[in-house]
């Protein structure tokens, strides 16, 4: 037996990598011969993803145009672009179907990965299912074995499994909480400083339950796994404020931004390494999702410190009168583009948010009003004033703040 690529995924990568090719070539004749030279960095960028796309495009549909799994009476070979890779019957100890591969596992414990979208992929499940172990279902029993056998999680086996509802119950309902904050501070957010916490709020929370249900909530999911996980209410509550925080606030310079956020980072990081022991290095897999909860990290360590330097900011405002040199709209955020060098840090334009409502209202050429402030933890930033020639400090982004910040 031969398992292919299906005819419908074949064709449509074939076309993409048409449109790939295309792409780089775009993109080397606009570094060649556009009159419009851009900046070197720039250049650099759009040469490097033209380089890319070419060699994707090019990749690709020989890839597809070998791959094959072929099944043999006490093996099977694999062909790929360039190389062939033969497992024994005898090597495997069962496999395991993911969103993206069917993975046979050898007795070694290294993945042989084949698409899902293969032809005849009913026939090539009969196959596997009659020929080898689903270890999913194996996973599972050993995950069941390790709650109701572990004293640590009661001093019975009703205790235990009164432990692991509980613990699913709670992530079930942190879940919902997260959704319901996510669509607030995305589309409500008023008052702004209590969305915008109520969401930074999860994350701690999520690792709090991960330490005290150790081994039964999970940092990072796996499919069909009956454990419960808390990896998005790391991924969705900061996605949420760090859209929020970019569209509402003016940041001037990021300089004393970086140094906390690393050192935040590395502490969560770490914190969490020890006091879990869910973040591992053992595979290539765990690598990835390691890497990945860091970023994430990160991200919360920026999106809490800028918090922070906005809500807790009690310098003296400075107000400027700046000219608009004009405006534009995108994805239903309203901008104006402001003159330069109305403040020190400011050499070039620079863009400022505003609502619909404002926006209508001004025209290329209007004086606005802008409020500066150092920030608390000396990170400035700047608002439009959209009662602009009043100078009451009235916010623009509709949400609270603080007695002590006003002005």
């Amino acid at each position: 037996m031969e398992f292919r690529i299906a005819p419908g995924w074949r064709i449509f990568i074939y076309l993409a990598s048409l449109f790939f090719f295309g792409l780089g070539v775009w993109m080397f004749y606009q570094l060649l011969f556009s009159p419009e030279s851009g900046e070197f960095w720039t250049n650099i960028l759009v040469f490097i993803l033209a380089v890319i796309s070419i060699l994707f495009s090019l990749y690709t549909p020989l890839k597809i145009f070998r791959e094959k799994l072929s099944v043999q009476k006490d093996r099977l070979i694999y062909h790929s672009a360039f190389t062939s890779k033969t497992i024994f019957k005898d090597n495997i100890e069962g496999f395991r179907i993911d969103e993206s591969y069917y993975r046979i596992v050898t007795k070694s414990k290294k993945d042989f990965k084949i698409s899902l979208y293969i032809e005849s992929e009913d026939q090539f499940i009969d196959y596997l299912y009659d020929n080898f172990d689903d270890l999913t279902i194996s996973d599972q029993s050993k995950e069941a074995s390790f709650i109701l056998e572990n004293v640590e999680f009661g001093v019975d086996k009703i205790q235990r499994e009164k432990t692991f509802d509980r613990s699913r119950n709670i992530v079930k309902t942190l879940n919902i909480c997260m959704v319901t904050l996510f669509i607030l501070v995305i589309a409500f957010p008023h008052p702004w400083d209590v969305m915008v916490l109520l969401n930074l709020s999860i994350l701690p929370i999520a690792i709090f339950l991960t330490i005290k249900y150790k081994g039964i909530v999970q940092l990072d999911g796996k499919k069909n796994s009956t454990l419960p996980h808390v990896s998005y209410l790391v991924l969705f509550p900061v996605l949420a404020v760090l859209m929020r925080i970019f569209y509402d606030m003016e940041i001037l310079s990021y300089r004393n931004l970086w140094i906390p956020a690393f050192s935040l980072t590395s502490l969560i990081s770490l914190f969490v390494f020890f006091k879990t022991g869910q973040l591992k290095f053992g595979n290539h897999i765990e690598q990835i999702s390691f890497g990945a909860f860091v970023v994430f990290f990160f991200l919360y360590s920026m999106c809490l410190i800028l918090t922070f330097n906005f809500i807790f900011d009690v310098s003296e405002p400075k107000y400027f009168d700046v000219e608009v040199l004009d405006k534009r709209e995108s994805d239903s955020a309203y901008y104006l583009q402001l003159e330069s060098d109305w403040h020190p840090l400011i050499r070039d334009e620079i863009d400022g948010t505003v609502s619909a409502e404002f926006y209508r209202k001004i025209v290329s050429g209007d004086i606005i009003n802008v409020e500066f402030r150092h920030g608390a933890l000396d990170i400035p930033w700047f608002q439009i004033l959209e009662n602009s020639f009043e100078r009451r400090g009235e916010r623009n982004y509709k949400f609270s703040i603080p007695d002590t910040l006003e002005y």
